[in-house]
């Protein structure tokens, strides 16, 4: 009888730990759809053209980024004399911007009931 009661205490003890790890764990993962820090993001080869909007001339830039199997697809449209005063930094920047701001929109709409 004893013996059957140190084995239930035992494996009392050893799902309390399993349970108390699991919980943790949970916790410290993110709920987000999108999780910048711990997804891998792609960033897809952009496409530059020039249009004329409104006799305009401008300069759309056409990319898209890839994450846990969901594309975004987006363009900057840009003047072209604005176009010209940046470099490839400034121009990635800008996109990334858009992607991340997609990103929160796309994890705050998932948390919405």
């Amino acid at each position: 009888m004893k013996k059957a009661i140190k084995i239930i205490l035992i494996l009392g003890l050893v799902t309390l730990i399993i349970f108390l790890v699991v919980g943790r764990q949970s916790k410290t993962r993110s709920d987000d759809v999108i999780d910048l820090e711990n997804d891998l993001v792609t960033e897809n080869e952009s496409t530059v053209s020039n249009l004329n909007i409104a006799n305009r001339e401008m300069v759309q830039v056409k990319f898209s980024w890839e994450v846990n199997g969901i594309k975004y697809n987006d363009a900057l449209n840009i003047t072209k004399e604005e176009y010209d005063k940046l470099n490839e930094e400034d121009i990635k920047k800008m996109k990334e911007e858009r992607f991340v701001n997609w990103a929160k929109t796309v994890n705050a709409g998932s948390k919405q009931e």
